[in-house]
């Protein structure tokens, strides 16, 4: 259990580096990133595939392992760890975090979308969260 949660860690670490290139408009060194986490978020949740008693931490594993195959395209692995994460009993929140995330990918994968569609309209998404945090802070001062 000790290796899942180092994996879980470093991928976190990397997704976060990802998310900042991402929010710097370097959507190379994002993809780059993005795709390490997605790596090693992809191992740990996979290590806990058969245990379904191992909730939350698999269920999380398998939400944030399925959001980072989103965020760069590849569809088909997101579906299948949230098929994964659906499968066991994931708490009520992550459950519905990884039904909404399928309609996602369903639509993701219906309407024959790109990874530079998903990862644009991540960008647009990241900016617009940053511009809003910024300017509630400009308030409060």
């Amino acid at each position: 259990m000790k290796n899942i949660k180092n994996l879980h860690i470093k991928a976190m670490e990397l997704a976060q580096k990802a998310d900042e290139y991402l929010l710097s408009q370097q959507q190379e060194l994002f993809v780059k990133f993005a795709s390490e986490a997605f790596i090693l978020e992809n191992e740990a949740a996979e290590a806990l595939s058969s245990a379904l008693d191992a909730e939350p931490t698999r269920g999380v594993l398998c939400r944030s392992a399925s959001v980072l195959a989103y965020n760069i395209g590849l569809f088909k692995e997101a579906e299948k760890l949230i098929r994964m994460g659906l499968s066991g009993k994931p708490i009520p929140e992550v459950r519905l975090e990884l039904e909404q995330l399928q309609t996602k990918v369903e639509t993701a994968i219906k309407e024959n979308y790109s990874a530079e569609k998903v990862i644009n309209d991540l960008s647009a998404e990241l900016n617009n969260n940053s511009t809003i945090k910024f300017k509630k802070g400009e308030q409060k001062t």
